[in-house]
């Protein structure tokens, strides 16, 4: 059965959340007709005949303290994009209004727009958690926004997932009936097969760390190995330089170590690479699947996770133990040695 569906996302096409939904809106549109409620920090160039964007204005989004207040006056939910939100309020899709509205977060004003959007039109709302509120490794969120979120919960019909972890986690903090409640995996992008890399010596680590994904141990593994194999190379792709030079002298220099900022061509990064990194915050309950995780298990390079135990990480490289190591004690000399694809891994 075909439906004409409302996407409303941020970021589409564009960031870990944007990207995963612009995975999940190619594979829907073998069925169905989809309207994308979006903002001008999105990628809109891909195109197809059942797919029609609708783009309005994210700016001006400070001062954010009026913002807040302001929709706290009005009795709505506040978000960091609430101009966004009411402006996608009187956008039209050209075939009609939306049979439902799927609000995918993060940032958590998607689904804000979103629940308004099915209020106006009396549509069924669902919501997609990329991540939970709070993020285990962050700082609870306020009150008044968790209760915000809530009543968006009610409202919705059926709320996504990535894991049922997260979905356990998210009950601790929101109420909602289990069977409202569905995982909905990341969608993986096509296969790739790149062959040898150039060297068996470089170590490549896409994506963000910093105090809430801490890379001390990354990097102090990697010094550790290069007392055996003084020529191994550790490349951190769309990391904070800032972030890392502070943490450096405590953890062996930056020695044999690149940062190269961030890129969207992510593709020319894991042909260079000989192994892959992923680093998960080492926190508990661990909740995350990272898009970094799925894209590196779809191309011909072996990874390294360090996650913690029982983790959906460690749960999805169970999966593909050929070609994957996982270290579960966050301590320098709690890896093992292995041998894949000419190299050894780094802890």
């Amino acid at each position: 059965m075909s439906a004409h569906i409302g996407i409303v996302s941020i970021l589409f096409d564009h960031k870990p959340e944007g990207i995963c939904t612009g995975r999940l809106v190619r594979a829907l549109l073998d069925r169905h007709r989809l309207s994308i409620y979006t903002s001008g920090k999105a990628k809109t160039a891909f195109q197809h005949p059942r797919l029609e964007y609708l783009v309005a204005g994210h700016r001006p989004r400070k001062p954010a303290a009026l913002f807040r207040a302001l929709a706290h006056w009005r009795g709505e939910p506040s978000s960091n994009f609430y101009l966004w939100g009411r402006r996608v309020a009187h956008l039209c899709p050209s075939v009609g209004i939306p049979d439902c509205f799927y609000g995918r977060a993060w940032p958590h004003g998607s689904l804000v727009a979103a629940a308004a959007l099915a209020r106006q039109y009396q549509r069924p709302l669902l919501l997609h958690f990329s991540d939970p509120f709070p993020p285990p490794n962050e700082a609870e969120a306020g009150q008044r926004f968790m209760a915000d979120l809530q009543r968006m919960v009610d409202q919705a019909v059926a709320l996504t997932f990535t894991n049922e972890e997260t979905v356990a986690y998210q009950r601790r903090f929101l109420h909602f009936d289990r069977d409202k409640a569905f995982v909905l995996n990341h969608i993986g992008p096509p296969a790739k097969v790149f062959g040898p890399p150039e060297t068996n010596t470089d170590f490549y680590y896409l994506g963000a760390v910093g105090p809430t994904r801490p890379a001390d141990i990354l990097l102090a593994g990697f010094h550790r190995y290069r007392q055996r194999h003084g020529d191994a190379r550790l490349v951190f792709v769309g990391s904070s330089a800032e972030y890392l030079r502070s943490i450096a002298p405590r953890c062996g220099g930056l020695d044999n170590v690149e940062i190269l900022p961030f890129t969207a061509q992510v593709e020319a990064k894991m042909r260079a690479a000989a192994v892959l990194l992923s680093l998960d915050a080492d926190i508990h309950p661990a909740v995350f699947t990272s898009t970094k995780i799925v894209e590196y298990l779809r191309v011909d390079r072996p990874v390294l996770a360090i996650t913690p135990a029982g983790s959906p990480v460690d749960k999805l490289m169970t999966r593909a133990p050929d070609t994957t190591v996982v270290v579960n004690r966050y301590q320098v000399d709690a890896g093992s040695r292995w041998t894949g694809a000419g190299c050894h891994a780094p802890l």
